[in-house]
């Protein structure tokens, strides 16, 4: 059989014509740690930067006086209920909340300024096999003739440089070249930007931030190289600027540098230094490196589909999350690299229910182990704040995570919520990225130096917490499902949460397979097999007859459809708890056709109330529906999921983040959403469950499909033959057995 090519190609660039004015709808360009959003106005080229440490940390906040802890929690309860509760968590003021800052901030901007007008016609390519931005301004001037003026630009893959490259066609006037960062419009307590002249035709715009709050100053500079050919640079109050001549003979070429006093790891502490010395090289050279380095994270994996729409999104939205998650980096948080505004919603958090270790989910699967990595040092770098956390708040050694955290907070002054903040849940979340990672490589020293003190420490938090908090009843509280309403009377709808139960357990149970492996701590082993046991299943109803709608208990004392009680939220939010037992908690397989709990969480999805299926609530069947809805194999599930993936799109083809977010005009969220293209069409390709795999488990027959370089559980690699002439489920147990008719190659890492 003919075996297909898998690559990205030349169609799968992001093509537009005319201005893009709007900074929602700007591509993003990036290396993992610089990004740049691309805009577009008839007179001016712009590359908005951002970079992932290019953070305000200062928080006037004190962790400790914020807190309620658990064992107040218990005595407000048995004192004053709810009431008494909420009333406490008022009293503890969460200072610094309000401020503009802690924040990220836009690190500044490039702007090629020209004469275009309104008229001018303007094409432009994000080419995103190479990681190359090419914008032609088609310019009539009248009576003084036209010309086209040629921008390339790229944020290099390998430094934290961007790099243009100007060229005229015909006649093209003089040029305005501007590196700025401008003052910041909402911050008094900002000083405004440095600018330095270090020569005739280069220097450098820093913006720093006192230090305050127990936070080191902070700065960090753009370093610009601009063409000797110019005239010399002026240095006004908050940009460098230069007047150029753009003619057809020779190129102009442009670099800026960018660093920050926190990423350096290269022995220079100078942080202006570093970004100078960034700003250096020839463009030529810079640019073969750069293209060669986009080439190799290519070749990890692809596919190549008869449905071209899938295709051009899978391979557009995994540019995307290259362009924010990088090897080195810190991992991205809600605006990611492309920071718009200098105030983010919810001040730029890592909100760890969602919008992190989902960013992740395609990373494993699609052979880009980096991404996993840059997750495993910012967990890591959040360790300090889990171990305070669980000391502060429960008196337990071990970590425990928040819901919402931000980086380069120091500990003492960390982010608490007495509401959202209490799910336990989320401790045993953030293992899941790491644990996907050890199942689909069985690297060893990754699983003892990453995973397994990660595990250590959460799964030793969970069972000390089911030792100390644990009565008679049995019931696994007090504790938030997130998305839900907060402390009720008796904690009645605080037990058992359904978040809970699926990440104690998967939590236990990665726990005890990652010791076995080396043969270490069978002590804890132990322990937490007994503590697993505690663990009490998922409550559920099955569904009463055909085409009826299960219900699944969210905590352990929701009321059943039976009882006669109220429960107003019954018929709004059980897709999201169904689906958050199939994952990101795996907590059942959709293989399991005689399981029950499967089958009520089938009838739940399928049957999805009239609110859960309005269209404000696009983003919910995004996240809750479409990869759960694959897995399990619901009837038109490919055509749910590939609706839901295309109409997450801008008309240029690149993805946007959830829609209702872009109603409001001062919010933003980056690569929130860009996961699903991938994700979703990788799982319709390759699903790997448990023990099971199958290969185009949900991909039409008639359609042709074909991967290479996909990840699997047991540490295989796989390649398919040229379409899946008979796509069929293959499970197998203990590895990947080839077909003739699918398989055609598979390489066990």
């Amino acid at each position: 059989m003919a075996r297909m090519q898998c690559y990205v190609g030349d169609d799968h660039a992001i093509r537009f014509t005319g201005a893009m004015t709007n900074i929602h709808e700007w591509p993003a360009i990036g290396n993992g740690d610089l990004g740049a959003l691309v805009g577009i106005l008839q007179n001016e080229f712009i590359l908005h930067l951002g970079k992932v440490d290019v953070w305000d940390a200062r928080f006037d906040h004190d962790a400790a006086a914020a807190t309620v802890t658990q064992d107040e929690l218990l005595d407000l309860q048995r004192t004053g209920g709810a009431a008494a509760i909420n009333e406490a968590i008022a009293q503890r003021e969460l200072r610094g909340w309000a401020n503009v800052h802690p924040c990220p901030k836009p690190a500044g901007r490039v702007r090629i300024a020209h004469s275009g007008f309104s008229s001018t016609r303007i094409d432009t390519t994000i080419d995103i096999a190479r990681g190359l931005v090419t914008a032609s301004f088609a310019i009539d001037y009248g009576a003084w003739g036209s010309g086209t003026l040629h921008i390339e630009a790229f944020v290099d893959r390998n430094a934290n440089v961007v790099r243009l490259r100007l060229r005229g066609e015909g006649r093209v006037a003089d040029v305005r070249i501007i590196v700025q960062k401008l003052p910041d419009p909402l911050d008094t307590t900002l000083p405004p930007p440095e600018v330095v002249r270090d020569g005739d035709h280069a220097g450098t715009v820093t913006q720093r931030v006192p230090g305050e709050f127990d936070v080191e100053p902070f700065a960090w500079h753009l370093a610009g190289c601009f063409p000797p050919s110019g005239r010399p640079i002026d240095a006004h109050v908050w940009r460098l600027q230069q007047a150029c001549a753009v003619g057809e003979d020779e190129p102009v070429d442009i670099a800026v540098g960018v660093a920050t006093d926190r990423d350096g790891d290269d022995g220079e502490s100078d942080s202006r230094l570093r970004a100078i010395a960034l700003a250096t090289g020839e463009y030529d050279a810079a640019r073969a490196a750069h293209v060669e380095s986009w080439a190799a994270f290519w070749d990890a994996s692809g596919v190549e589909l008869g449905d071209r729409e899938l295709e051009a999104t899978w391979y557009r939205n995994m540019f995307a999350l290259g362009c924010h998650i990088g090897a080195g980096a810190v991992a991205p948080g809600l605006c990611a690299n492309v920071v718009p505004y200098e105030k983010s919603p919810w001040h730029g958090v890592y909100t760890v229910n969602m919008n992190i270790q989902k960013m992740f989910l395609p990373a494993v699967w699609t052979d880009h182990l980096e991404w996993i990595d840059c997750y495993a040092d910012w967990l890591a770098m959040m360790r300090p704040q889990f171990e305070d956390a669980a000391r502060r708040i429960f008196g337990i050694e071990g970590v425990y995570s928040e819901h919402m955290l931000l980086p380069f907070v120091p500990v003492a002054r960390m982010f608490v919520s007495n509401v959202c903040g209490r799910s336990l849940g989320m401790t045993g979340w953030h293992a899941q990225p790491l644990w996907w990672r050890w199942q689909c490589t069985r690297d060893r020293v990754f699983l003892e130096t990453k995973v397994y003190p990660y595990l250590k420490a959460a799964a030793a938090f969970y069972a000390r917490y089911l030792d100390k908090y644990v009565d008679e009843s049995g019931d696994i509280y007090p504790s938030m499902n997130l998305e839900s309403p907060g402390w009720t009377d008796g904690f009645v709808h605080n037990r058992d949460c359904i978040v809970d139960l699926t990440m104690f357990r998967h939590t236990f149970r990665s726990a005890i397979e990652a010791a076995q492996t080396p043969g270490v701590d069978e002590d804890w082993q132990r322990c937490w097999a007994a503590a697993l046991k505690r663990v009490r299943a998922i409550r559920y109803e099955l569904p009463s007859s055909e085409g009826q709608r299960g219900w699944l208990a969210r905590d352990r004392h929701e009321p059943t459809r039976d009882s006669g009680q109220p429960h107003p939220e019954r018929d709004h939010g059980q897709a999201m708890w169904a689906a958050w037992t199939v994952f990101p908690g795996e907590y059942v397989e959709g293989d399991d056709e005689h399981c029950e709990l499967t089958r009520t969480i089938r009838s739940i999805l399928l049957n999805m109330t009239p609110k859960e299926r309005h269209p404000d609530f696009t983003w919910i069947h995004l996240w809750w529906c479409a990869i759960p809805g694959l897995r399990l194999g619901l009837p038109g599930a490919f055509d749910h999921a590939r609706q839901l993936i295309l109409q997450e799109r801008w008309p240029a083809g690149h993805a946007k983040t959830t829609h209702y977010i872009n109603l409001q005009p001062d919010a933003w969220r980056a690569p929130e959403d860009g996961y699903i293209g991938i994700a979703a069409t990788t799982e319709m390709l390759l699903q790997s469950q448990g023990e099971l795999l199958r290969l185009f488990p949900r991909w039409p027959r008639e359609r042709r499909a074909a991967f290479r370089g996909l990840r699997a559980r047991g540490g295989n690699r796989l390649s398919t033959g040229a379409q899946s002439v008979k796509a069929e489920e293959l499970g197998t147990r203990g590895g990947l057995h080839s077909t003739d008719d699918v398989t055609g190659a598979c390489e066990t890492a």
